[in-house]
C-alpha cells in the first residue's frame, strides 16, 4: 500500500547561545539565552537582571518583551532575539523573549559548572 505524503521541509531554528547581558552586542542577529530575575515590571515589558555573571553586584540589566507573564522576583531562562528600539544610545537594546523556563529551583553553581565542563569538552574535541 502507497500513501501519498507530501513532504514538508524545516528550516532548522539556531539554537539560542548562553550569554552574560553584558556581552550582548547590539547587532547580534541569532537568538540568545540568558538567566535573570525580574526585578521591574511593566504590563509587558520585565527588567531584567543577569543572575549567570560572575559578579551578581554589577550585574547588567535589560528591558525583555514577553508574551507569557513574569512574575516580580522569579528567576528565568528567557530564549529569544535581541531588538534595539531607537537609534538613540539612551534607548539601549532590548530583547523579545519568545521562551521563559521558570528555574527557581535550578542549582546555579552546578549549572555553571555544567556549561564550563561543555566548553572545555568542545575545546578539547575542536584541537
Amino acid at each position: 500500500m502507497h500513501f501519498l505524503t507530501e513532504e514538508r521541509r524545516y528550516s532548522r531554528r539556531k539554537a539560542g547561545k548562553l550569554v552574560r547581558i553584558r556581552d550582548i552586542a547590539p547587532d547580534e542577529s541569532n537568538p540568545i539565552r540568558i538567566l535573570g530575575i525580574v526585578v521591574d515590571a511593566d504590563t509587558d515589558t520585565f527588567l531584567v537582571q543577569d543572575i549567570f555573571d560572575d559578579s551578581v553586584d554589577d550585574a547588567e540589566k535589560i528591558w525583555v518583551m514577553c508574551e507569557t507573564p513574569l512574575d516580580l522576583g522569579k528567576k528565568y531562562l528567557l530564549i529569544g532575539n535581541i531588538v534595539q528600539e531607537s537609534l538613540e544610545e539612551s534607548e539601549g537594546l532590548k530583547m523579545n523573549a519568545t521562551v521563559a523556563y521558570d528555574i527557581g529551583s535550578l542549582n546555579l553553581s552546578l549549572y555553571r559548572s555544567a556549561v564550563e565542563l561543555e566548553s572545555k569538552i568542545i575545546e578539547s574535541v575542536h584541537k
